[in-house]
């Protein structure tokens, strides 16, 4: 019976240790609309204490988040037929940003 609650508390102290390791991403919302964002550590290129620069899209769409404001700015070039160089920028919120790096390994 000892045994069998040794593996039973080994098994739960595993899952919990997995789930820990997950990394979150940080989820942004849009200024003036309900649409999110969300951003990955494979997606990030640059990294200090205060900024986190991602880049998707093949440097298509760049993002800057401000850690400690928990505010961001997103720039995308569009591809437009009338304006063929127009950026689209985006301001919105994030939210946890702390949170979500704490479980992110960075190097």
């Amino acid at each position: 019976m000892r045994i069998f609650k040794g593996i039973i508390l080994a098994s739960m102290l595993f899952s919990v240790s997995s789930v820990v390791a997950q990394e979150l991403p940080i989820i942004c919302t849009i200024s003036n609309s309900n649409e999110k964002l969300t951003y990955t550590a494979d997606d990030l290129i640059f990294a200090t204490r205060n900024n986190l620069i991602f880049q998707h899209d093949n440097g298509v769409l760049v993002s800057h988040i401000d850690v400690k404001a928990e505010t961001f700015i997103q720039i995308s070039q569009l591809k437009d037929q009338d304006y063929p160089n127009r950026p689209l920028v985006q301001f919105g919120h994030c939210s946890d940003v702390i949170a979500s790096l704490s479980t992110w390994l960075l190097d």
